[in-house]
């Protein structure tokens, strides 16, 4: 059933493409996965179902994240981006960009939750500690994790130092925590659970404050549709 919404979400995107004059030829869609989660998943596996090939769709699947397909969308580039989150789409929208078309998400809060080293108890002993990101700044995991904070009391400005990836990768808080580089992390299922079983500590879970995340989501350019 979800790998068939898979395949209308992007059958949808066909408004928004050149059709080729050649009848017998796929139409080409270039789909972002923006970071590592189970819903940006069934993309995949509707493309090693075949569900796009049988509806005349040639899907690539790029692996990417949030801010980096907002640029791809504007140049034309890519046409739909899953799993993406809305800060860098809406940012882009305030500076003057074309407006761009939710389809669809697959969750209402932030999944995430916060897992420190085993020596950190409360969420006021993140004061002065090194939190990772596992994503670039700006995206949903940093976006996030600076909600959770402030809602906690903690300025991610000055109470705590956070750090970044280039691209999202959530098992590198896993690997930079083991090393004891930094004390705590964002992380969303099935990461989560890996922390979890490694010992660390879970300081928060974040959808108990109920914030509406505007992330996991698959979006389009509006004026195409």
């Amino acid at each position: 059933m979800k790998t068939c919404l898979c395949c209308i979400l992007l059958l949808i995107t066909m408004a928004s493409i050149d059709v080729r004059e050649s009848r017998g030829q796929d139409i080409h869609i270039i789909a972002g996965q923006a970071g590592v989660n189970p819903g940006a998943g069934l993309f995949t596996i509707a493309e090693k179902e075949g569900l796009y090939k049988k509806n005349g769709l040639d899907v690539e699947i790029i692996q990417t994240n949030t801010i980096a397909a907002v640029q791809a969308m504007l140049a034309g580039k890519m046409q739909i981006a899953t799993g993406a989150g809305a800060a860098a789409f809406i940012r882009a929208q305030l500076e003057g960009a074309s407006p761009f078309f939710l389809v669809g998400s697959w969750v209402n809060v932030f999944p995430y939750k916060i897992m420190a080293q085993k020596s950190i108890k409360k969420i006021e002993e993140l004061k002065g500690k090194t939190g990772d990101v596992g994503a670039p700044f700006g995206t949903i995991p940093d976006t996030a994790l600076r909600f959770a904070l402030r809602r906690l009391k903690i300025d991610p400005e000055r109470d705590v130092e956070l750090v970044q990836h280039s691209n999202a990768d959530p098992a590198s808080i896993l690997v930079a925590m083991g090393k004891g580089e930094v004390d705590f992390g964002i992380l969303a299922p099935p990461f989560d659970l890996a922390a979890e079983r490694r010992g660390y500590e879970m300081l928060l879970a974040l959808p108990t404050l109920g914030i509406p995340p505007g992330n996991k989501m698959e979006r389009l350019f509006q004026s195409r549709i």
